[in-house]
């Protein structure tokens, strides 16, 4: 148990020092230990995203979201990577997770979604997440929320752009 411990420690210090090769080698300990460890599971997926290697991102990221489906990390980089990929629906069902578990923790998104509809009835264009949707949503909680109110920017966005006919 204490070597399980040891190597999440060693796999975040890594990870937060931007070592990813340490941080990917003190994963698959995790790992080789607990093959269902999301947080190592992630860890690898956001890796070997930052090193620009998508499918194999995509093969972790996917493999953290069947162990738990409601890891948000989990899901914000599963609709990063899809968006980045160009693969629009996988992020819009990725990004319909997101929103729809940020109901369920019950993060407070009312006041934004009004916002939303008005900045987006006026653009086709893709929403982008800028430093300043960012600043907008005020210090608390303010890169997740930021995080969440893209993701549901996107949602409107993708809706209205590919409309089932």
């Amino acid at each position: 148990m204490f070597g399980l411990w040891l190597s999440k420690m060693k796999m975040m210090k890594a990870y937060v020092s931007g070592d990813l090769p340490a941080a990917m080698k003190y994963a698959q300990k995790c790992l080789a230990k607990n093959n269902r460890d999301v947080g190592a599971l992630w860890t690898i997926a956001e890796c070997y995203r930052l090193q620009e290697n998508y499918e194999k991102a995509i093969v972790y990221g996917e493999e953290a979201f069947s162990v738990d489906p409601k890891h948000m990390d989990t899901l914000q980089l599963l609709t990063e990577l899809h968006f980045d990929r160009g693969d629009y629906q996988y992020a819009h069902e990725y990004a319909l997770k997101v929103v729809s578990l940020a109901k369920e923790i019950d993060l407070e998104l009312q006041p934004y979604s009004s916002k939303i509809k008005e900045n987006l009835s006026s653009s086709k264009l893709m929403p982008v997440l800028t430093s300043s949707t960012a600043q907008s949503i005020g210090e608390g909680q303010k890169t997740e929320k930021a995080w969440i109110v893209w993701a549901m920017e996107f949602i409107t966005w993708y809706e209205s752009t590919h409309k089932k006919i």
